[in-house]
């Protein structure tokens, strides 16, 4: 071993795993294994000769790096590339001050909730979704989350139900808004958004955009989701490691006005010191070289290669389910098992044991509801993601093989 940390780019590289390559399976090592079940963004084929390549590059600076406090304000160099791509997406004029770097995107969705609301005010958000009950729970905010019953009904109540929450409890000053929602796959109406946002407006109500699909899927600004808000009342939560399928760098950003970006900068500065300098030049090497190489999208495009295999698949519902929603776009769908007559006690949650043994993960929806909100359709509800798994053909074949036996197996007849 030299001077340095490492004696070559070559060691270096053996830590690519941490960076990409996130496997939270628990199955057997001989075992063939599906993962519909993470949700992060990952096993991008074309990504690994970017990472080492970033890494050789990284590895000139590390030293100096980890002698160096990280800066309160945040990286310049990523925090320029960044305003660049939000405002190609979105239309709104951005620079690299009005972004403050974060460990990651469930750090901005406390950040802006914090900004967003005094203590003992409330953030009504849907559900189910992202556990946003789980990274709030350290905060004084009354979290005010509206259960849905199907993707459906979130598609078409989701803007009605909101106004109404908002209207019966003037202590709620701000919302969750997740395009295209996470776990349903499905996105809002134009129409929709454009009257909550008439709403927002009008009740000087903050609007938290988890954004984090944003960089997932190949939309403009004409057609961003958030266009209909006012700026002033709005906070854009983004996901750095989601959008270059990056998990290990647990790497985010918070898009925001004053004085909701003066708030949140005085916590990263009093409370955080700023995200890792190792992350975040990593981050930067990584972006430009994806930028400069004209790669920028494979990521995107891997997503969107998975996610139509998905919808085509779920388009076939060989198993003749009531209730499989084909997902717009994204990486998730939800699959509701409660139009299906299964013995009794048999629910989601057996069928998703089921599954595991057999080789294929997905989530139930004990993950996607604060588990002191109970309704009689839960527990009946399973989520696919595509973020982990690029064999999406070969495993939803399987998927539906073992999905018919389980339900063949369970289902409730005049005998049982």
């Amino acid at each position: 071993m030299g001077n340095d940390i490492f004696d070559s780019a070559y060691d270096f590289c053996s830590l690519l795993p941490l960076f990409y390559n996130h496997d939270s399976t628990i199955a057997q090592p001989d075992q063939e294994f599906y993962n519909f079940g993470i949700g992060d963004i990952c096993k991008v084929p074309d990504l690994h000769e970017i990472l080492t390549d970033t890494i050789n590059k990284m590895f000139k600076t590390t030293p100096s790096l980890i002698g160096r406090l990280p800066g309160m304000q945040g990286h310049d160099g990523l925090s320029s590339l960044l305003a660049n791509i939000v405002e190609n997406e979105t239309g709104l004029k951005t620079q690299k001050e009005d972004l403050v770097l974060t460990d990651g995107g469930c750090d901005g969705i406390v950040l802006g909730a914090m900004s967003a609301c005094c203590p003992g005010e409330g953030l009504a958000y849907a559900v189910p979704s992202f556990p946003y009950w789980c990274v709030l729970r350290g905060t004084s905010i009354v979290q005010c989350p509206i259960a849905f019953e199907s993707p459906i009904d979130y598609q078409k109540q989701f803007v009605k139900r909101m106004i109404d929450t908002l209207d019966s409890n003037p202590r709620i000053k701000a919302f969750i808004l997740n395009e295209p929602h996470n776990p349903t796959g499905l996105a809002l109406y134009q129409e929709d958004l454009k009257k909550l946002g008439q709403y927002v407006t009008k009740h000087n109500i903050t609007v938290l955009i988890d954004d984090v699909a944003r960089g997932l899927v190949h939309v403009d600004s004409e057609n961003w989701w958030g266009k209909h808000f006012p700026e002033e009342k709005m906070i854009l939560i983004d996901s750095f490691t989601k959008r270059f399928a990056s998990p290990g760098l647990r790497l985010g950003f918070v898009r925001a006005s004053d004085p909701f970006k003066k708030n949140i900068r005085g916590y990263v500065a009093n409370f955080r010191g700023g995200v890792s300098n190792l992350s975040a030049h990593f981050g930067f090497l990584l972006a430009s070289i994806m930028m400069n190489s004209g790669k920028i999208d494979i990521v995107r495009n891997e997503v969107q290669r998975r996610m139509l295999l998905l919808r085509k698949s779920l388009c076939s519902n060989q198993l003749n389910i009531p209730e499989i929603h084909v997902p717009d776009w994204g990486a998730y769908c939800i699959i509701s098992f409660n139009g299906i007559n299964l013995k009794s006690g048999f629910n989601g949650h057996d069928i998703v044991k089921s599954l595991f043994s057999k080789g294929i993960k997905v989530l139930d929806d004990k993950m996607l509801f604060p588990p002191e909100l109970q309704f009689p359709r839960r527990y009946n509800m399973i989520r696919l993601s595509i973020g982990g798994e690029p064999r999406v053909e070969e495993g939803m074949q399987l998927f539906h093989r073992l999905l018919k036996e389980i339900i063949d197996e369970n289902i409730k007849t005049p005998n049982n």
